[in-house]
């Protein structure tokens, strides 16, 4: 399992083939100067995102959020001047729908009680592999992360997560997907030849 390392993390920012008009702009606000850089570095390496700032404290987040108005806000929880929780509630009143997901090296059922409580959408453990950042960014932010597929017999559709790299997993998941929507379909209970 990676963590956040930055050596971890690719340097170069690759940048979605769809274009900048299509890039979800995140903001993130990180005491620690490395931590900020792995992130930064993390996200501009996936295609969708592009970080369009940084704040090295609660209070720096709050201005910067109000003036860059960002599609998705990664905040630590423990910050100088003002915290993470306090950021996210001031952050709220100006930009209510915008997701705010909350970074902390603690993660307890009660940081997870205070976020909510402050209007965070999200809470990830500085411990959490990194493709959970990626994963929980683009849950928040809605983008496709899933297999659309369609049965030509029964007209069934749908989409399933995109997750498992291998094609075994991935054809399972349709599959299942298939099944439960349409058990009586033929195709639902066929399994694809290698």
């Amino acid at each position: 399992m990676r963590t956040l390392d930055p050596s971890n993390v690719l340097a170069t920012p690759i940048h979605s083939p769809l274009g900048s008009d299509h890039m979800k702009t995140v903001l993130i606000a990180d005491d620690h100067v490395h931590i900020r850089t792995a992130l930064r570095n993390l996200l501009n390496s996936e295609p969708g995102f592009l970080v369009c700032g940084e704040a090295q404290n609660g209070k720096e987040a709050v201005e910067k959020a109000e003036e860059l108005k960002p599609d998705l806000i990664v905040l630590d929880i423990s910050m100088p001047l003002v915290n993470g929780l306090e950021a996210t509630h001031a952050i709220k009143k100006v930009l209510p729908d915008t997701p705010i997901m909350l970074f902390t090296a603690y993660k307890t059922k009660f940081s997870d009680a205070w976020a909510a409580a402050a209007g965070a959408n999200a809470m990830v453990s500085k411990t959490d592999d990194l493709q959970s950042v990626v994963n929980r960014a683009r849950a928040l932010l809605q983008l496709e992360t899933g297999i659309e597929w369609s049965c030509p017999v029964c007209g069934a559709s749908g989409t399933v997560d995109a997750a498992p790299v291998d094609p075994d997993g991935q054809t399972e998941a349709i599959r299942a997907h298939h099944h439960n929507l349409s058990p009586e379909c033929p195709n639902s209970g066929l399994r694809l030849a290698s």
